[in-house]
């Protein structure tokens, strides 16, 4: 389910919502628009950044309530399985100093 839940969350985050995930943090989508650099007569074009929190400590069960209507799940499954994504990240820091996430 690891990567049902990535999927979740991106399309939480293309609709402009802020995921949290407990013991985890934050993902956040930002967009910047299009701009003209006068100083180098540049135009730049509009670009999108993924960010993270990791002083966010709280869960809004926005995604909770995202995969129970998106899959049919229950409410406790589905935060059964954010509680097991969240648990794998977790442990691969404990081993490394970084966690690559597929698709983000």
């Amino acid at each position: 389910m690891r990567n049902g839940v990535v999927r979740y969350i991106l399309e939480l985050l293309e609709m402009g919502h802020t995921v949290q995930l407990g013991q985890l943090g934050a993902f956040t989508h930002e967009h910047e628009p299009a701009h003209y650099n006068t100083s180098h007569t540049h135009v730049h074009p509009p670009a999108s950044h993924l960010l993270f929190d990791g002083s966010v400590s709280a869960d809004d069960a926005t995604l909770t309530r995202y995969i129970h209507y998106r899959s049919g799940l229950s409410v406790v499954d589905a935060a059964r399985h954010i509680e097991e994504f969240v648990g794998e990240i977790l442990k691969e820091l404990d081993r490394s100093s970084y966690v690559r996430i597929e698709h983000f």
